[in-house]
């Protein structure tokens, strides 16, 4: 029977190449796999953190909402709920009934804008119309402003203008308001501020909507 001793080189080279697959089969089957499961989990933290930080927000909001609300009922007074986003035919229909005792009027809006401060949807336009008397035009500036539905008004001007026709003077008041309205964004609602219908993203193809 032959019998084969091992130089000592070829000794040496064979503990080298077993201590090498064992490293390469640590690296494959431990290593990566501790590493794979550590990434896993820094994710799940960081998804973790942010639900925290996102409840924490909505907890403070809510908070904020609820001091507000309450300082306002101890003064008396109840807060204004917004309308949901898209509120542009009831809007539409209380603005006309606010204007009907006015001589003519024109309506014009821009495409409804998100804010990113309040996550409310503005619409923002110019309101011109026109009066016998001063008092009918405060009191149609009035109704819009503090009417059903949320609106600042950024601008006002009251000009009078005099004419004479076959003889007689005529005085009007023509009003001008530059207006905001709000809307409140439901969760997951998307809000288009391209598009130009009348038939519910926004009130710019309304534009020049008049009584004469």
């Amino acid at each position: 029977m032959l019998s084969y001793t091992f130089s000592m080189r070829e000794k040496v080279l064979i503990a080298v190449l077993v201590i090498g697959l064992v490293v390469v089969a640590w690296y494959q089957l431990i290593f990566l796999n501790i590493q794979n499961q550590i990434a896993s989990i820094d994710t799940q933290i960081t998804a973790t953190q942010k639900q925290l930080t996102d409840y924490q927000k909505q907890s403070a909001d809510q908070k904020k909402m609820r001091e507000t609300i309450d300082e306002y009922k101890s003064k008396g007074l109840e807060p204004v709920k917004l309308p949901e986003y898209d509120n542009t035919q009831s809007l539409m229909a209380y603005l006309h009934g606010a204007l009907a005792i006015t001589k003519n009027y024109e309506m014009s809006f821009n495409n409804p804008v998100l804010s990113e401060e309040d996550k409310t949807v503005h619409r923002t336009g110019s309101i011109k119309y026109e009066c016998d008397t001063y008092e009918q035009a405060r009191e149609v500036a009035e109704s819009i402003a503090h009417g059903h539905y949320t609106c600042q008004v950024d601008a006002m001007s009251i000009q009078v203008k005099k004419s004479r026709k076959s003889g007689d003077a005529t005085v009007k008041h023509v009003t001008t308001l530059q207006v905001t309205f709000f809307e409140s964004k439901p969760d997951g609602k998307e809000i288009n501020t391209k598009e130009d219908s009348a038939k519910g993203q926004d009130l710019s193809a309304l534009t020049q909507i008049n009584k004469k």
